[in-house]
């Protein structure tokens, strides 16, 4: 079943870094600034989801987070398309059922009416691909809830994702000094697969991992080998872009940045187009200063400098023109 064919935009507002954007519905969840950016506990998160859930228009399009220390919003994004999915299987099957019954149909035919997903039961929705554009494997250790760089472990818990796949990395998060940070299992289950340019991750071998590691000498190499490997594919994807995956001449980010240049983004997105069934874009600029003694710790560990008060409003409206250009090719 073709999903309900989305509307305008959708901008979670926690940062108000987003700026407008022609025909997008707007959630003003600034109050839950403090609570949700860079880290959260899983209570709050799922308040917070919760309280989404309640706004959300019943069909959109392309979600805006914001600032990558929102990124693991984008595991609730994923969880509520999952929903969606199964909602759609399940009207589906009853349709099939009904015209089977009309037709007389014997019962072993009535049967064969209904999906595999649906007689599977619950949580059984349609597989997706996700893939993330981004310059961190964000599958990092974090034992305090979840994290903008601790969602994608979550992620592959979830069992209809079938694949994920983090390309664009350069950041040594996947390097040997940091190995021991990343979420082991979801790489040897053969569930995640990193895609990085020119990063050691020789040490992937020595854990048995080396199918879970694609490693390249330029991002162009990297996009091309990616778009050949799903050439011929069908499965739906979720397309999740953090623009700290671009390079630092593009747009600013809060993040330290890859090298991605925008022709080979949309080469990418290009390629995947007809299979994107919805997605999201994180990675604007944005400033804000904790009141928690220790998220403020958090980042400093995690290296996230400052962002110059007088460069911020320019490097925003920079942002904002890059998002009404790479729109047209996410649902």
């Amino acid at each position: 079943m073709q999903p309900v064919q989305p509307e305008g935009p959708l901008i979670l507002n926690f940062d108000n870094s987003v700026g407008t954007i022609k025909g997008a519905v707007c959630l003003d969840l600034q109050a839950w600034q403090e609570k949700i950016r860079f880290a959260c506990s899983w209570r709050d998160f799922n308040a917070v989801s919760a309280f989404i859930s309640d706004r959300l228009p019943q069909n959109y399009g392309t979600v805006l987070l914001g600032s990558g220390d929102y990124h693991h919003i984008s595991y609730f994004l994923v969880k509520k398309l999952g929903e969606k999915l199964l909602r759609q299987q399940a009207a589906g099957g009853i349709e099939k059922a009904k015209a089977a019954r009309q037709s007389r149909a014997r019962p072993a035919a009535l049967a064969a009416a209904l999906p595999a997903q649906i007689a599977a039961g619950p949580g059984a929705a349609a597989p997706v691909h996700v893939v993330i554009l981004d310059n961190h494997p964000d599958n990092m250790r974090y034992p305090f809830g979840i994290h903008c760089g601790s969602w994608v472990s979550h992620l592959a818990a979830l069992p209809f994702v079938a694949r994920i796949d983090v390309l664009g990395i350069t950041s040594s998060d996947i390097a040997p000094a940091h190995a021991w940070e990343n979420r082991l299992l979801p790489l040897w289950r053969g569930k995640l697969r990193y895609w990085s340019v020119g990063v050691d991750t020789g040490w992937a071998r020595w854990l048995g991992l080396r199918h879970a590691f694609r490693n390249f000498a330029a991002v162009e190499d990297m996009a091309a080998a990616f778009t050949a490997e799903q050439a011929g594919r069908t499965m739906p994807v979720y397309l999740s872009l953090d623009k700290d995956v671009l390079a630092p001449a593009l747009v600013h980010t809060n993040w330290d940045q890859g090298i991605m240049a925008k022709e080979t983004l949309i080469a990418l997105l290009t390629a995947l187009k007809s299979r994107i069934i919805a997605g999201d874009i994180v990675g604007e600029v944005s400033e804000y200063r904790y009141k928690s003694p220790f998220k403020r710790l958090m980042s400093a560990l995690d290296g996230q400098a400052r962002v110059p008060p007088a460069e911020l409003s320019a490097w925003q409206r920079v942002n904002q023109v890059f998002n009404r250009q790479i729109l047209p090719f996410l649902p």
